[in-house]
């Protein structure tokens, strides 16, 4: 199956709902593929806040349920959330990739690199309230599984942007936010070759974020109870954002 994204298309994600709730994100989209306007990139970062806010209205129920199995009735539904709301802040980001790109090629006549700003922004954002969430999670661990959260992403000065390596999956380290590394390189005055360099580099990035993400998610397959393996992978989701952003 695949799912068109304006005049390109990308393998769907792959969700199973239910027991064995997995993710699996089967493709990125690359930085050439979609090229909205920044109108309608910011009507498009506006469903990402909403699906946030949902995700923390879901994480509430889970939290304010009284039993274990209450708790795990709400469990497939915040995964569900979550695959959601990853998946479209990879969109997002790709998204922006593409304005930048476009802008570079046309000597901008189209495209923005402003878009990769606007992401940024909205993902810092987010970024501070899924940390909120994850301390809350770990609040919420049963006896003796409080070690298993997903290690956080630490980001060094955020204006200093160095890249980062697929070495990041064996050895975490601080980093700099990915999208924040392109707009650096691309705002004006820019050199074209360098802002080029770091969109194609920015690209690779992504699809690391994505597997990572991925490898965060299929490590709790087996996890249970059913709401602490929703909660551990809300970890996840905050480690995604947080490169991304």
């Amino acid at each position: 199956m695949k799912i068109q994204l304006g005049r390109a298309s990308v393998r769907s994600i792959a969700i199973v709902s239910g027991i064995g709730a997995s993710a699996i994100f089967a493709g990125f989209v690359g930085a050439r593929e979609t090229v909205p306007q920044n109108a309608q990139f910011q009507t498009s970062l506006r469903a990402n806040e909403m699906q946030l806010t949902g995700i923390e209205r879901s994480f509430a129920k889970i939290e304010a349920a009284r039993t274990p199995a209450a708790k795990d009735a709400l469990a497939d539904g915040f995964e569900r959330e979550q695959t959601a709301y990853a998946k479209s802040m990879q969109e997002r980001y790709s998204a922006a990739l593409a304005q930048a790109d476009l802008e570079v090629k046309t000597n901008g006549k189209q495209g923005s690199v402003a878009a990769l700003k606007l992401f940024e922004d909205l993902a810092q954002s987010h970024e501070a309230r899924l940390d909120t969430l994850s301390t809350r999670g770990k609040r919420m661990a049963p006896a003796g599984m409080a070690m298993m959260w997903p290690a956080t992403v630490t980001h060094v000065a955020r204006q200093e942007a160095p890249a980062w390596s697929p070495m990041d999956l064996l050895i975490p380290r601080a980093q700099a936010a990915i999208a924040l590394v392109v707009y650096n390189a691309c705002k004006q005055p820019r050199d074209n070759k360098v802002c080029a360099a770091a969109i194609l580099k920015g690209t690779q990035d992504g699809v690391v974020a994505r597997n990572t993400f991925n490898a965060c998610w299929a490590r709790y397959e087996g996890t249970r109870p059913k709401w602490w393996r929703a909660t551990l992978r809300a970890g996840c989701t905050a480690a995604l954002v947080a490169r991304l952003a």
